[in-house]
């Protein structure tokens, strides 16, 4: 789903028109990020948490050269799904949802390591 598809629903489920859908949508996007650039965890009960975690700074490889490459530290954002939530998403059957590297392989772009795995 992406942000005009969850407008679409806020609209249909509510009953609001498009317009003030999108700005209860982007309201609360706005809302959830300047919370995380404060620092602040976001709590919504009954589907999960957003916070940032720091990465700490690290030495990495340039997939080209293999050269050493130093990568600094850094602030990421982190979801962590409610129990209910995930024990919803554990109930769900069908078809799976496919990691990027099974799509790459579907359209015939994926590359395999020496050792056989994609990426």
């Amino acid at each position: 789903m992406n942000k005009t598809q969850l407008i679409d629903y806020v609209a249909a489920s509510s009953g609001l028109r498009k317009g003030p859908s999108a700005e209860a949508v982007q309201a609360a996007l706005e809302g959830i990020a300047a919370c995380l650039r404060r620092g602040e965890e976001v709590t919504l009960f009954g589907f999960g948490n957003f916070r940032f975690r720091v990465r700490e700074a690290r030495v990495g490889r340039n997939p080209r050269t293999g050269a050493s490459v130093n990568i600094p530290a850094k602030r990421t954002v982190f979801f962590s799904a409610a129990g209910r939530l995930k024990q919803d998403i554990s109930l769900v059957t069908g078809p799976t949802m496919k990691t990027t590297a099974s799509k790459a392989k579907a359209k015939g772009g994926a590359k395999k390591r020496d050792d056989g795995t994609l990426f």
